[in-house]
């Protein structure tokens, strides 16, 4: 761990680079630019829509703020999971001729990510307040949810970059677990209130998409106070996750060109 906190003292600054040159990237083919990070959100919450209300003709309270709490973060975990199965394959003729810490490379990959994340959030904030949300003081655990996700995303991440380095198909692998996770974690409906007991929280102690996405909906949209104890155990998982992923980069980075 020593190292990794070295690492990210020398390349920080390109971290964060790397992360704006990616988002930029990623909009300047496209007509509407930085606005269709605005309209994808709702592009996506209009389907969800569809899909609740005309479908299965079910709602739930506040469903616009709802659904966009769903949407961004597994928005994050799906981007930053996929994305790292085949980050050094995707990067090999840059790594090949210089070094970059693996670990720093799919940090800047997560941080453009992130922002995204942090934007959607801002939407619905204001989409909160359109819809008359009444925030307590309970939205202060906010920052703290959003952290513990990234926290435990990058621990995943860092696991699968290292596996997908030896496991040429684990890319459609991953592809198939994370859409049955999609319908697992309660996008854009309620486990608690949509999963009959005790089904529905076997759920949320088992699958950490859903118990954070569960708890940020709690906290922001219904003013209410979080799962301490969940969050607590959430967090020592999500760290422990860190430490393994980190010793398996760290430990086996050197090989990895010559693998793939």
């Amino acid at each position: 761990m020593n190292r990794f906190f070295k690492d990210l003292k020398c390349y920080g600054e390109y971290v964060l680079f790397a992360g704006y040159s990616q988002l930029k990237a990623e909009v300047s083919g496209s007509f509407l630019t930085w606005l269709w990070w605005i309209l994808d959100p709702f592009l996506h919450m209009m389907v969800y829509a569809f899909i609740s209300l005309i479908v299965f003709n079910r709602s739930e309270p506040h469903f616009i703020p709802f659904v966009f709490v769903g949407q961004c973060m597994w928005k994050f975990i799906n981007s930053s999971l996929t994305g790292s199965v085949k980050m050094v394959r995707a990067n090999k003729s840059v790594l090949s001729r210089i070094y970059l810490p693996k670990t720093m490379l799919l940090l800047s990959n997560m941080y453009s990510f992130f922002i995204q994340l942090m934007i959607t959030l801002a939407i619905t904030v204001v989409m909160c307040i359109l819809d008359r949300v009444t925030f307590t003081w309970h939205i202060l655990w906010t920052p703290f949810i959003v952290a513990l996700l990234f926290l435990g995303t990058y621990g995943i991440s860092c696991i699968f970059l290292h596996v997908g380095v030896y496991v040429k198909d684990m890319g459609n692998v991953i592809g198939i677990v994370l859409k049955l996770a999609f319908y697992m974690s309660g996008v854009f409906y309620s486990i608690p209130l949509r999963v009959p007991a005790p089904y529905g929280q076997w759920l949320l102690c088992v699958n950490p998409a859903a118990s954070l996405i569960n708890e940020l909906r709690n906290v922001l949209v219904y003013g209410q106070a979080p799962d301490v104890l969940m969050l607590g155990i959430w967090l020592v998982i999500s760290l422990l996750l860190c430490y393994i992923g980190i010793r398996l980069i760290c430990k086996h980075e050197q090989n990895y060109i010559k693998a793939v």
